[in-house]
């Protein structure tokens, strides 16, 4: 499991690519920092979209600061503040969705150049982000698919359910089986960090719907999880581990 106060001071840190080149060097993995950094730009970018101070930052990109270095600052989403940046300079909001999603070109050569820097700089809303994110998904979701195939266990996949009920786990067993000793019935992938505001969200969001509708289940969190975060789930009957054991029990 991840150390609660090592995790809290990279938190800390990080709020920008060249944090995670930096803390790379020093030995961390680099895909450990890239999913910090996913976490906290998803989460500040959606608390500050509308209290950013949006003519302040117009004057200070019209000054010569750039759209990353402005994005860093702000602990906010290069992506995203360009396309705020956009509007305020006067692009409409379909127009300015369509350049940050590379749907459209844009003439002005400082503005081009700088969006090249943005897309390089966010893991979380631009379109290579995106794609990583999926990819990361699906690279879990097969983990999972060939431990299940493996141990014989049968299931249905998301796909399928969703024709059957309102909300679906990744994977819902034919049969139940226990891990650990505990009963288990359904699995939901996160190729993420459980750490607490992560968990208490996908409890929120998908886990407690599940417990209800399927009974009880596990959620693989394949890049760790904080301790206090773990027992904080499994006091509500979630089991939650970082990777599926060896055997079945």
């Amino acid at each position: 499991m991840i150390d609660e106060k090592e995790y809290a001071r990279l938190y800390r840190q990080i709020n920008g690519v060249r944090d995670i080149d930096r803390l790379a060097r020093k030995g961390y993995k680099r895909e450990f920092l890239e999913e910090i950094l996913t976490l906290k730009l998803g989460r500040e970018t959606k608390r500050k979209f509308y209290r950013l101070p949006r003519r302040k930052i117009v004057n200070e990109w019209t000054s010569g600061k750039s759209i990353v270095s402005l994005a860093r600052e702000y602990v906010f989403s290069p992506v995203m503040l360009a396309y705020i940046l956009l509007q305020e300079l006067g692009y409409s909001k379909n127009r300015s969705k369509a350049i940050v999603n590379r749907r459209m070109d844009i003439e002005d050569r400082r503005l081009k150049k700088e969006l090249e820097e943005a897309w390089k700089a966010d893991p979380v809303y631009s379109p290579e982000g995106l794609e990583k994110q999926y990819a990361k998904g699906e690279k879990g979701e097969t983990r999972i698919k060939n431990w299940l195939e493996r141990h014989g266990v049968r299931f249905e996949r998301e796909e399928d359910l969703k024709k059957k009920y309102s909300k679906t786990p990744d994977f819902l067993l034919k049969k139940l089986i226990k891990i650990h000793g505990e009963p288990v019935r359904w699995i939901e992938s996160k190729y993420s960090i459980g750490d607490m505001e992560k968990v208490r969200r996908d409890y929120r969001k998908q886990l407690d719907d599940y417990l209800h509708m399927f009974g009880p289940g596990v959620i693989v969190y394949h890049l760790g999880v904080l301790p206090s975060a773990k027992k904080w789930l499994e006091e509500r009957g979630v089991l939650v581990l970082e990777r599926l054991p060896r055997n079945i029990d």
